[in-house]
C-alpha cells in the first residue's frame, strides 16, 4: 500500500467536497432533463465528477480545474440557466413569443434559432452583405417567430432570406467607379 503524504491527503480531501456538490448540481439538471452550456461541457470532457480517489496528483488537479469550472458557471444550476435562457429571449425578442419553460421542454427550439442566425450570418458573408448584427437578429426573429419555431433550419433560414430585400444587396450599382478610376 502507497502511503499518501498529508498535501495530497487534504487535496483529496477538498477535490471530494468539491465534487460532492458539483454531481448534485449535475444530477438535478440531468433529472429535470435540461441541458446548459455548462452540461454540455461537463458532458464532452467526461460526464459525472470523479472523486480523488485512485488518482494521482496531477489528475485531481485537473479534476478540480474541471470541477471549479462548472460550479463556478453560471449555468450549472437550474435558476441560473433559467436567466440566463430569460436575457437571451429578451435580447432576441422571443420573449414575446416562447416561455423558458417551453425553450427547456423542447430544447432545440433556440438551438435552431442560433443555427439560423448563425447560417445567415455566413450567408451576408459570403454575399458581401453589409447588415448589422442587430438587424440580422430582427429579421431571424421575425421569421422565426411566426412559423414558431416550426420547421427545419434551411426552411426558416430560406424563409428569412425570402423576406429580405436581398436584391438591393446582391447587386452591385457600380457608383463608386469613380474612386477607382481616378
Amino acid at each position: 500500500m502507497v502511503k499518501r503524504s498529508k498535501k495530497y491527503r487534504e487535496y483529496s480531501k477538498h477535490l471530494s467536497k468539491l465534487v460532492s456538490k458539483a454531481n448534485h448540481r449535475y444530477d438535478r439538471m440531468t433529472k429535470a432533463g435540461w441541458n446548459s452550456p455548462a452540461m454540455e461541457t461537463a458532458n464532452r470532457t467526461g460526464g459525472r465528477f470523479k472523486n480523488g480517489r485512485s488518482m494521482s496528483y496531477k489528475e485531481m488537479q485537473r479534476e478540480r480545474k474541471r470541477v471549479e469550472n462548472f460550479l463556478n458557471s453560471k449555468t450549472s444550476t437550474k435558476i441560473g440557466t433559467r436567466k440566463s435562457i430569460n436575457k437571451m429571449l429578451e435580447i432576441t425578442g422571443l420573449d414575446k413569443h416562447f416561455k423558458t419553460k417551453d425553450i427547456m421542454k423542447n430544447k432545440n427550439t433556440l438551438d435552431k434559432y442560433f443555427k439560423v442566425y448563425k447560417k445567415m450570418l455566413e450567408y451576408d458573408r459570403v454575399k458581401g452583405v453589409g447588415r448589422s448584427y442587430r438587424s440580422t437578429m430582427n429579421a431571424v426573429t421575425s421569421v422565426f417567430e411566426s412559423v414558431g419555431g416550426k420547421g427545419s433550419v434551411d426552411d426558416i433560414l430560406d424563409n428569412v432570406i425570402d423576406s429580405l430585400d436581398v436584391a438591393k444587396d446582391d447587386y452591385w450599382t457600380g457608383e463608386f467607379n469613380w474612386l477607382i478610376n481616378g
